[in-house]
């Protein structure tokens, strides 16, 4: 059974890279091999994160840490109950990097120049998502997620228009990203870390210690 989960996480990306990608690069008249699997692939990117990233901010909508209230990572702390749209958030984003490492562990596609960072990348990237679940620090991994996912959903499209040669459109996609980006990847990223820094001691005195039965994992 659990090999049949690769599989059909492989299937589901293969009928929407076959059925709704690829009609588009019949449209636009991309022919070349190399340019319908990297359409394909960016296609299946660009909606995977778009629906990921609007999943996540419907979620962080109704936490305390609603548009990256730093504090809250860390005044309730352990989160060790979670609402149900959290969890399975969650869980499909854990599948959906666990799927990521085992297409490129497995080369069930053809490898990419830089397969070993991307390899390193998947793995340390699906080594986070289980140890932020396992510390009951899903707030923070919620607002960290949203900070990828959304300008990864621009960079995909920015992709998406240079393979259909909308020159004007392509550089105006390419400036919003870099804007949002900046944003998302640089700012807000070191607004968490500064958060991590500085705001630490906003946790319970109870809170920081090893206590793994009572969900705390925190101890400095």
């Amino acid at each position: 059974m659990p090999s049949a989960i690769p599989y059909r996480s492989q299937k589901v990306r293969q009928t929407i890279i076959l059925n709704v990608c690829w009609p588009v690069t019949q449209y636009f008249g991309i022919k070349k091999e190399a340019r319908l699997a990297r359409f394909g692939e960016q296609g299946y990117s660009m909606l995977c994160f778009a629906v990921s990233g609007a999943w996540g901010y419907r979620i962080m909508a109704q936490l305390p840490t609603w548009w990256y209230n730093t504090s809250e990572f860390w005044i309730e702390y352990p989160h060790w109950e979670m609402i149900l749209q959290l969890k399975a958030y969650y869980l499909l984003q854990a599948a959906y990097w666990c799927h990521q490492l085992l297409v490129m562990a497995l080369r069930l596609e053809k490898p990419p120049k830089d397969y070993a960072e991307l390899i390193a990348h998947h793995f340390v990237t699906v080594w986070l998502v289980g140890w932020s679940y396992l510390i009951n620090l899903t707030c923070i991994g919620n607002a960290v997620y949203m900070s990828m996912d959304i300008p990864d959903t621009f960079l995909a499209f920015s992709m998406l228009l240079n393979y259909m040669r909308f020159e004007r459109a392509k550089i105006v996609a390419v400036i919003v990203f870099c804007g949002i980006w900046t944003y998302f990847r640089h700012y807000l990223n070191i607004v968490m870390l500064w958060s991590v820094w500085n705001e630490f001691e906003l946790m319970t005195e109870t809170s920081k210690r090893w206590d793994p039965a009572a969900g705390v994992w925190l101890t400095w």
